[in-house]
């Protein structure tokens, strides 16, 4: 056993002593490379700086204070300044060219700023110089040299000798200084890895060998224990176990095979569940490893199977068998009990449960019961709510089927509460059409059930009621969604619109008529201002003429927001607003509209890019007067709301069965807030309102109002940089 343990220690403390021998080397190694790299790189930049350096410059230098008026000096220093300040990240410190005058070397410039203290001024003796630059300008070499002290501190220096172009003779040394700090850190880095690396492998190596020795120690106190436990079970008639963490027995007493059957020798080695019968060893097994795992180390009845294939109920006791307060083995006792003992104790276990099991149960149905209650308030006052508005609101599921109405739908629609709840989808009761006609306007239940977002009526409405008749309504839909985000049906509120809509025609009605009233006096105005303007006037005085200009553009504005609310008004209510469509070149409409736009882009310095893609020529199925009205709407907000000396894009998309026209500018973009109201009538966004007071808010309005009659789409994205608005016409 000694000599075992002796040769463990030779094995170890040689591995050892490898570990350290070889990291020393390594750790050398590591550091040799690393400082040949670094001179390497130092050597390197010193070859790129003395490339940006003009020697014809530097030759024409005096070497003394004269040279800071020479504009050759002035210039060198504002390149050896850039340069120092590009290659600071690669830690340079000083760049700087030496010229030789008698024994002395003397700086010509630096790339220190002249306040530091650092700074070398012209013609300025380097004193204790490194004798390496005597080297360079001798063997006209380049090397590093270092680490060396001098009166600005301790450095390693790149030296590399500078020549005329045009003579070929010498004119100097350039230097690079790196200080001695930085460099040695760079090579302590470079060490923490292979030092890390080989002290891990040290732990490892000294974690291994004490695992060895202890497990050794284990193992032998194991074989120790074993023989005590031999001696005491060879002549008690309980039989006693040992099984480990993975259910296999490593020890049975000879008791076994008088209480079993079995001699130890069939026992162990096999799984606890050898001894299970297998119609209950799933339950036993279970009911053992539960023990087990709890630490419950009391008494436990369990039943296991003789050779001879009857049914043998025992009682097992045991403890566990820790070591370092981990659980290695499990070590018990089992006694054969007696049948009236087992059957007594059955019975009392059983009765013990039922009592158990019977208080549980009531004390659950007490609390059902407790919940029941509070979930029936929960929806009497959910009923009382939804009962109560003044709205009509009912609930689908996913498959559209009504599954809720309040008595408000019942009001709206004519149809009963039973009438509704047949498990029907609600568009075979509640029809939603278009005012107009007998298009369909109910996809919008739909679309929040695929979305799962929020979405409202169209205007222009109607719901058919039971009775045949047409009813106004408006409102929204919005998604119902469980605990886990998904859709499960829609929730959709509506109203009786109709005198909303009354109320909406009256005012267009009243738009319409005082519109058409104020046309014809503001167009006499304008016809006095421009006699008034005429050039042929010379009974105006130039203060006369300035007031008859405010007033013609005063006049102009006017007639411009009349004419906005006659066409918001024709839009409204119908009447005069037709979009005839017939074929017409689109592009012509847009160079024209560039064309107008011109002038008002000059006055800002704003430049108007027009798409190369578009083509020469484009004939589609439009209202080309109106589509017009929508382009010129677009350009003069871009260039109303852009930056002076900014650009407004002209964009085009070619499409399969569609174009896409888009306006895109520089401008103060829209407020995320806002940006759903931004086709609404009169709406003007804040910031706008802030930076152009001029404005009605009713172009979108109109422009949505004729690319939708023409069948397309209008919309915008906008952020702080700018907004463009796209506009889609089908071919």
């Amino acid at each position: 056993m000694t000599m075992k343990k002796e040769i463990s220690h030779i094995i170890f403390f040689s591995g050892l002593f490898t570990l350290i021998v070889v990291g020393f080397f390594i750790n050398i190694y590591f550091e040799k490379s690393t400082e040949k790299t670094l001179r390497e790189e130092l050597t390197r930049l010193s070859e790129v700086v003395n490339l940006t350096v003009d020697s014809k410059k530097i030759a024409s230098l005096e070497g003394n204070l004269e040279d800071e008026k020479n504009e050759e000096y002035l210039h060198l220093r504002k390149q050896f300044l850039l340069v120092g300040e590009a290659l600071k990240k690669f830690d340079i410190r000083w760049i700087y060219f030496l010229r030789k005058e008698g024994e002395s070397w003397i700086f010509l410039v630096d790339s220190i700023e002249t306040e530091s203290s650092d700074h070398a001024f012209p013609g300025e003796v380097y004193i204790d110089y490194p004798k390496e630059i005597d080297l360079v300008a001798k063997r006209y070499e380049s090397l590093v040299a270092g680490p060396y002290t001098d009166p600005w501190g301790i450095f390693i220096s790149s030296f590399i000798p500078v020549k005329d172009f045009e003579t070929g003779e010498s004119i100097g040394v350039l230097g690079l200084d790196i200080d001695a700090d930085v460099w040695q850190e760079k090579i302590t880095k470079a060490q923490i890895f292979p030092s890390v690396v080989i002290g891990t492998l040290i732990l490892f190596w000294i974690s291994f060998f004490l695992y060895r020795q202890k497990r050794s120690q284990n193992e032998k106190k194991i074989s120790i224990r074993d023989l005590q436990l031999e001696s005491v079970t060879k002549n008690i008639q309980d039989v006693v176990y040992r099984v480990n963490q993975e259910g296999i027995i490593t020890y049975i007493s000879p008791a076994v095979e008088a209480m079993f059957g079995f001699s130890p020798e069939e026992i162990e080695g096999k799984s606890i569940d050898f001894l299970l019968f297998p119609e209950i060893k799933k339950e036993e097994e279970e009911r053992f490893w539960q023990s087990f795992q709890e630490k419950n180390d009391s008494l436990m009845n369990i039943l296991l199977r003789h050779k001879n294939g009857e049914m043998r109920e025992v009682e097992i006791s045991g403890v566990f068998i820790q070591e370092k307060e981990s659980i290695i083995e499990f070590q018990g006792i089992i006694h054969d009990v007696t049948k009236e003992k087992r059957i007594n104790q059955k019975i009392e276990a059983q009765t013990e449960n039922l009592k158990n099991s019977q208080k549980a149960l009531l004390n659950v149905l007490e609390d059902i019961e407790i919940e029941k209650e509070k979930m029936e308030q929960e929806k009497d006052k959910l009923d009382a709510i939804l009962y109560s508005i003044g709205d009509g609101v009912f609930v689908v599921d996913r498959h559209l089927k009504i599954v809720m109405v309040n008595n408000m739908v019942s009001t709206l629609t004519g149809y009963s509460n039973e009438e509704l709840l047949l498990n029907e989808v609600y568009f075979e009761r509640m029809k939603f059409i278009s005012d107009d006609n007998e298009m369909k306007r109910d996809t919008f239940v739909e679309d929040v059930i695929q979305t799962g977002e929020e979405k409202k009526m169209m205007e222009h409405t109607a719901l058919i009621q039971k009775n045949g008749n047409r009813m106004p309504v408006a409102d929204s839909a919005s998604p119902l969604k469980n605990k886990k985000g998904e859709v499960i049906g829609c929730v959709v509120v509506f109203r009786d619109a109709t005198k909303e809509r009354e109320i909406n025609r009256m005012k267009s009605e009243f738009v319409s008529v005082a519109s058409h009233q104020l046309r014809t006096p503001l167009t006499s105005i304008k016809w006095f201002a421009e006699l008034l303007l005429d050039e042929s006037n010379v009974n105006l005085t130039n203060e006369q003429k300035e007031y008859a200009k405010e007033i013609y553009e005063g006049n102009e504005r006017l007639i411009d927001l009349v004419n906005d609310l006659l066409n918001v008004s024709r839009i409204e209510t119908g009447k005069n607003f037709v979009v005839e469509m017939k074929k017409t070149d689109i592009v012509e409409i847009v160079r024209d509209v560039v064309k107008k736009q011109i002038p008002s882009a000059k006055e800002k310095n704003i430049t108007i890019v027009l798409d190369e893609e578009i083509p020469e020529v484009l004939l589609l199925d439009i209202d080309g007067v109106k589509i017009e009205q929508v382009f010129q709407n677009l350009l003069s907000n871009a260039i109303k709301y852009s930056l002076e000396n900014s650009e407004v894009r002209f964009g085009f998309l070619e499409e399969d069965r569609s174009v896409c026209f888009s306006v895109k500018d520089s401008g103060i973009g829209i407020p995320d807030d806002q940006k759903k109201h931004m086709f609404e009538k009169f709406f003007r966004a804040s910031n706008v309102i802030m930076t152009e007071a001029q404005g009605t808010g009713l172009g979108l309005y109109i422009a949505k109002s004729i690319i939708e009659g023409h069948g397309g789409e209008i919309w915008f994205e906008s952020s702080e940089k700018g907004t463009t608005f796209f506009i889609r016409l089908q071919k």
